[in-house]
Order: C-alpha cells, then structure tokens, then sequence
C-alpha cells in the first residue's frame, strides 16, 4: 500500500466514524433506556361487608339496620348496597361516629339542632339499585352505615364499604 492511499484510508475512515456519530444523535454514545417508574393505582380495602335481612315497615324501628365501621386511614370511603325486590324503597346514610336507629328516628335529623347522628352523605331516593355512597377525602375514624326499608315488604340486602387511598 502506498502513503497516498494509506492516507486516503485513514480520511475514509474518520468520515465513516463522524458520519455514524451524527446518526446516533448522541455523539456516538450508547446509553441505556430510562427505568420506567411504577405506578400504583388506588388500594381499596373492604372495612365492611355482609348481608342482612330488614323487615317492612312498622312502627318499633326494626325497618333499620346499622352497621358501625371503622378506618385507620384517611381515603375515600365507598358503600355499595344491593336488595332483592324493586319494588321495595331502600335508603342509605353514612354517619360519623356510632348512629343507633333510635338516634337516626329523631325527628330532628338528619340536620337538627339535637341529632345525634352526624350525616355525612346520604340517598332519599328508590333508585339506582345498586346504590353507591362516596365520602372523598375522610379521616381516619368510626362511622356507621345505616339502611332504611321503607318497603313495602321484607328485604334481604347485601353491602360492602371499601376504603380507597
């Protein structure tokens, strides 16, 4: 080989080396991709759940069924009830702290000055069946899920609260 022509080879060279530099984009330096981060959607934790049967209408407060639960954690909490029948009116409050039936039959509440019974959310309406109540951002703490028959026959109705965070 000649000096020309071995001068012309290490030319070629350094432009084939420059010219794949500039495809890379990044000066010919080979990195590794990025790690992806996690990501966790929302934990739901059941705090509650069960069924229960509520007779129809009477005047003795036995058409109300209560189910106290408690939280650890701040989240969103979210009761889902379901019934059998229809036809049958079923009502749903979410309380803070413990609410007996004789304490939610005040006629005061929900609201009056001498409720006992602290109404976080609530559903007066006979639909939708399935019904779902949702308290976003509660604290940590006791509540109590309340169902209301208003009938006009015996219900079986199953529920479950979940705490979203």
């Amino acid at each position: 080989m000649t000096r020309e022509t071995s001068r012309c080879s290490r030319w070629a060279f350094v432009g084939a080396v420059l010219a794949l530099a500039g495809c890379g984009g990044d000066g010919g330096r080979i990195t590794a991709p990025p790690t992806p981060t996690p990501t966790h959607g929302p934990v739901r934790t059941s705090v509650a759940q069960g069924t229960t049967t509520i007779p129809g209408p009477d005047d003795e407060f036995t058409y109300f069924r209560t189910v106290p639960f408690s939280t650890s954690l701040a989240g969103t909490i979210e009761a889902t009830v379901d019934w059998t029948f229809p036809a049958n009116e079923v009502w749903m409050y979410l309380t803070s702290g413990i609410c007996a039936p004789g304490q939610f039959a005040n006629p005061d509440c929900p609201g009056g000055p001498s409720c006992t019974c602290q109404f976080l959310v609530e559903s007066e309406t006979a639909v939708p069946k399935p019904r779902v109540l949702t308290v976003p951002g509660a604290a940590a703490g006791t509540r109590t899920l309340i169902l209301w028959n208003l009938g006009p026959r015996e219900e079986a109705l199953s529920y479950q609260v979940v705490l979203i965070n």
